[in-house]
Parts: C-alpha cells; structure tokens; sequence
C-alpha cells in the first residue's frame, strides 16, 4: 500500500517531460515516504541484531538536523560556517 502510493504520486512527476520541475510537485509523496521509513525502522528494530541500525538512523538525523539547524531556521552565520554547509556547489 506505502509503495504504490509513493509511486502513484511520484512518478508523475519524476517522468515529466518537463526540464523544469519543483519541489512542491514532488510533497504529495512525502507521507508515503515517511510511512515507509518507519515501517522499515519498526522491522528492523523487532530485529535484536539490527536494533543499532536504528540507533544509527536516529544519531544520524538527529546530528544532520543539528548541523544544518542555522540554515533551515535563517540564523546569522559567517560565511565560512555557512559554505562548510553546503556540500554541493549548486546549493549555493
């Protein structure tokens, strides 16, 4: 059910013949993504020896969302922090 409803409101858009397509055409999938993120942590932590897999994924959000937390909440920065943050040369 999570898969084909990812799917049916993703691939619309991920095989548009458009060059120019925006992130918003892509939110309605978001539920589904995150549906299926959690079925995949529940699974693996009813797993005792893939328990630390889940630790993981939570360290690792958690370590994500606070590095990039003065990017996302606009809070003034110098600019060498701000480039250390923005790993692609398109970001900026």
């Amino acid at each position: 059910f999570i898969a084909i409803g990812f799917c049916f409101q993703y691939l619309p858009w991920g095989l548009s013949p458009r060059k120019l397509l925006f992130f918003h055409h892509f939110y309605s999938a978001l539920p589904f993504l995150c549906l299926a993120i959690a079925l995949c942590l529940r699974r693996a932590w009813s797993v005792p020896r893939l328990r630390w897999v889940v630790g993981a994924y939570l360290a690792l959000v958690v370590g994500l969302f606070w590095y990039l937390y003065p990017i996302l909440s606009a809070l003034p920065i110098s600019d060498q922090a701000f480039r250390a943050r923005m790993w692609f040369p398109r970001w900026i």
